[in-house]
């Protein structure tokens, strides 16, 4: 086995504790279910009178959601209620953003597109996992003429404490991040507001945000999650057998097409 790879008989007491504590912890988490948010950002009590938001759609593309789950439940696959979940999100953060002037009168509109979306688990080091997602966005007038249109990738990894939930969330707050905070520049008066950077975690290509990811996911070699029981048959296989060692095919998160 390559030098680089983890020590399954180095680790193993690392990953019991580990295992221990997600007895304890949330279920929902551990087995990927994401939750709603509100990003308190810092135009609430600006003197700015900004036009009001619309979220006019939000949809994913049918093939966006990719799983690999190595030696661990197939969990977390992007779904439906994940999609809403973010949804409701950018509402809530634009309404709890949104100065009390606004200008409704002339709405800007936004719509955001799921393209992809890979999440990658094992259980070494306390359900390793990472994601990878590629959001297409627009902002349009009232008419639909389009003011913005954009692609960007949102990337995150975990490992020791982390569940596949809480990996979810924080990838799903990088996308409202990006979303609310350039929906917010374009809805003010020019030369307002000063253009938003990317957030941390968010990058304009594949290939850079692909160099933050893990090539590989490296997992024990029985099939095996925490926050199962851990009988005594496990614990000797994990003492004396190797690594079950995948390469993460991160291309299946780059769209074949540009946005239209």
């Amino acid at each position: 086995m390559p030098a680089d790879y983890p020590n399954v008989k180095a680790a193993f007491p690392l990953f019991c504790l580990v295992s221990l504590i997600a007895v304890f912890g949330s279920a929902c988490g551990t087995t990927g279910k994401s939750s709603r948010f509100v990003l308190h950002l810092s135009l609430r009590d600006s003197p700015l009178a900004i036009k009001t938001i619309e979220i006019a759609s939000a949809q994913a593309e049918p093939s966006a959601a990719e799983l690999l789950a190595v030696n661990v439940n197939e969990w977390g696959k992007f779904n439906t209620n994940d999609l809403l979940n973010i949804e409701q999100s950018l509402r809530d953060t634009l309404s709890a953003s949104l100065p009390t002037a606004t200008k409704p009168e002339s709405p800007l509109r936004v719509h955001f597109l799921i393209r992809k979306y890979l999440l990658a688990t094992s259980n070494t080091e306390g359900a390793e996992g990472a994601i990878l997602a590629c959001v297409a966005w627009a902002a349009t007038d009232a008419s639909n003429a389009i003011l913005r249109q954009e692609q960007f990738y949102a990337a995150n990894s975990v490992r020791l404490f982390g569940t596949i939930g809480l990996l979810k969330d924080s990838v799903h707050r990088t996308i409202v991040r990006r979303i609310a905070e350039s929906a917010l520049y374009l809805a003010s008066e020019a030369g307002a507001l000063s253009e938003p950077k990317l957030p941390e975690d968010t990058f304009p290509s594949f290939e850079e945000a692909v160099s933050h990811l893990p090539k590989r996911m490296v997992s024990m070699s029985v099939p095996y999650f925490p926050g199962d029981p851990l009988p005594l048959w496990v614990v000797a296989d994990l003492l004396t057998s190797p690594s079950r060692v995948e390469k993460v095919g991160w291309a299946a998160a780059r769209p074949a097409s540009d946005i239209d």
